[in-house]
């Protein structure tokens, strides 16, 4: 398993404003993952962001059932278990945003009549799962090696009873929150909305304000998430190095690449 990669927010000394201890309304929580820890899957990521994490599992390029089957290009299946009991409404709902939004990033016209089926675990839930599920299912896409358009970023927002947007809402704020935004960002074009999922009442004044700090947010996570596959490639660069090293015969230099 690849190190676990860890990221917190920015130290400050004002007083906790949010009901975590966040400082600010525009602070992300602590971000943790870690890739490949589920050896029976092609793929597997597990990402957290404070007290919410997902478990995302990838199989395939697969066999597909004859009814799925697309001549040009593969089938993408999502399929979220809650933390507690079976699937409903809402997982629903995320399976569809999620699936829409991973289909449009995967570059499926390179497996047809294929699927490729993403299963998404939570883990625990302080809210704003559907963003950690998306990111979650980019990271163990990537270790899979499913070739993808762009990397996908998620970030959700609420708007309060005061007006006050607050980025990576904890489940306490969503359960008084006005209206509510998910967005996924990819990395090449900034501009470019993978999803957006808007619900309540709010402004249009307020629906660019929620987009723009997203915006800011998902280059957070990209940054994040770019450091983390790097750590991903050393340890194997490391590992590989090891192997090279331990099969050289006895006085024989091994160029490996090895970096403490």
């Amino acid at each position: 398993m690849a190190p676990v990669a860890t990221a917190a927010p920015a130290i400050s000394a004002s007083a906790p404003t949010r009901t975590d201890g966040r400082s600010s309304a525009l602070q992300i929580r602590p971000m943790q993952t870690g890739i490949g820890s589920l050896h029976r899957a092609d793929g597997s990521a597990r990402f957290s962001c404070g007290q919410t994490s997902v478990l995302a599992a990838v199989y395939g390029p697969k066999e597909v059932k004859i009814r799925d089957e697309k001549l040009d290009r593969a089938t993408v299946e999502v399929i979220l278990r809650p933390l507690i009991g079976s699937a409903g409404t809402r997982e629903r709902l995320y399976e569809r945003v999620i699936h829409s939004t991973m289909e449009n990033a995967i570059v499926t016209a390179s497996f047809p009549r294929t699927a490729i089926q993403i299963v998404l675990q939570v883990m625990s839930d302080d809210g704003s799962v559907l963003p950690v599920a998306m990111n979650a299912a980019c990271l163990a896409l990537v270790d899979a090696g499913v070739p993808l358009k762009s990397m996908v970023a998620a970030v959700e927002c609420a708007y309060n009873a005061e007006g006050e947007l607050m980025l990576d809402p904890n489940a306490q704020e969503l359960e008084s929150a006005v209206s509510t935004h998910v967005y996924a960002f990819d990395n090449i074009n900034p501009h470019t909305t993978l999803c957006n999922l808007s619900t309540g009442a709010f402004k249009q004044q307020e629906f660019a304000k929620a987009f723009e700090m997203s915006q800011m947010a998902a280059a957070k996570v990209h940054e994040f998430n770019r450091k983390t596959l790097g750590l991903k490639i050393a340890h194997f660069e490391a590992a590989a190095s090891g192997a090279v090293s331990t099969a050289a015969p006895a006085g024989a230099s091994a160029g490996g690449k090895s970096k403490a």
